[in-house]
């Protein structure tokens, strides 16, 4: 195998990995297969994250420039001993690095309708603070105009009172968005996720 052909057969692993098509550990092992010795004994590998070439030394795997393929012919290799005998700035090393496929298959129902229902709270109580100012005559028609309050105490009472209703009506939301969320979730095989 020439350099040239590691190179497109990474590019080839590295874009099935990217479309889902392999995994993160089979992407690995595809990754490791690409490793080659040259003539001169030097022992050659792929970054999984660059994509750039790692020579071994005794210090370890350093980035260095493949030899001409004219010149050298090349010899794949792979012991299965080479991923143990590398140090900390190795390829391998870069291999833990790439990105890891997590699959969202669900969410916690009371956990999302408990968020939004915090969120809703916040929202009623900064609403609920300017009711009276906002809208004077809703008040008054739905007869919560509070006649011989002060003002004060009427934006604590709004406060609460739309706290109240809105961290119900959040809470509602937020767990029924949920099951339609996981239901959807669910029939689709969950939302893969790629963090590094």
């Amino acid at each position: 195998m020439t350099f040239k052909e590691a190179e497109e057969k990474f590019r080839k692993y590295r874009k099935l990995f990217e479309e889902g098509a392999i995994g993160y550990e089979e992407f690995k092992s595809r990754v490791k297969e690409l490793m080659v010795r040259d003539r001169s004994g030097n022992v050659w590998m792929m970054g999984l994250k660059s994509g750039k070439w790692f020579r071994k030394t005794p210090e370890g795997w350093v980035p260095d420039v493949p030899p001409t393929e004219e010149t050298v012919p090349l010899e794949r290799i792979f012991t299965g001993e080479e991923e143990e005998k590398t140090s900390p700035t190795s390829p391998s090393e870069e291999l833990q690095s790439v990105e890891k496929e997590y699959i969202l298959k669900g969410i916690s129902p009371f956990s999302m309708a408990l968020f939004l229902g915090g969120l809703g709270i916040l929202l009623g109580v900064v609403i609920g603070a300017f009711a009276e100012a906002l809208v004077p005559k809703f008040l008054v028609s739905i007869g919560l105009s509070l006649p011989g309050v002060g003002t004060l105490w009427k934006a604590f009472i709004y406060s609460i009172l739309t706290g109240i209703a809105s961290f119900v009506i959040f809470f509602v939301l937020g767990f029924v968005s949920t099951l339609v969320l996981n239901l959807i979730l669910e029939v689709f095989g969950g939302i893969r996720i790629y963090l590094s």
